[in-house]
């Protein structure tokens, strides 16, 4: 059984290699369960191949596109930074290398600037000082070192959750 002849559900991805021909199914012994019943949500996408992740990028299931974001190599990871849902953008600001944080620094998301803000280094922390979320700001003041710190000085509530730390 060629991949040709292959039952493949409508809108399903049609099996390939690792390197993106055709597969032959007539030498496998596991032939039989592709008769079985199609699994549905994050399943497969907890399972599949490294090399079929990148089809699944477009599943309307937020549950498959978080499990990319844990399972993706990191060169594709960021193909997930705009996502519609808050748990996806949050696993890639998890995951992704610091210099490639750099591009989330701007999210509109609180919870997401706020993972984006802890694992980004010290060095690029000053970036994000003017956001304009007090309590964010506050959160940042923590991380932030001196002459860095000075650039709040004027946000009393940064200034107090700084001093807790720093005083």
């Amino acid at each position: 059984m060629s991949v040709q002849n292959a039952r493949v559900p409508g809108g399903d991805i049609a099996p390939r290699h690792w390197q993106g021909g055709p597969l032959d199914c007539t030498g496998c012994g596991y032939v039989q369960f592709r008769e079985l019943p199609a699994e549905h949500g994050c399943r497969p996408a907890s399972h599949a191949d490294v090399f079929c992740l990148p089809a699944l990028l477009g599943d309307p299931d937020e549950m498959v596109r978080l499990q990319l974001a844990l399972r993706l190599p990191q060169a594709q990871l960021a193909r997930l930074i705009h996502d519609p849902h808050r748990e996806v953008r949050i696993r890639v600001a998890q995951r992704l290398s610091p210099a490639a944080l750099v591009g989330m620094r701007g999210v509109s998301d609180y919870g997401v600037r706020e993972w984006v803000a802890q694992r980004l280094p010290l060095a690029l922390l000053p970036q994000m000082i003017g956001d304009p979320d007090r309590v964010f700001r506050m959160r940042l003041a923590e991380r932030l070192e001196m002459p860095a710190l000075l650039r709040i000085a004027d946000d009393s509530e940064a200034e107090r959750s700084a001093g807790v730390k720093h005083g």
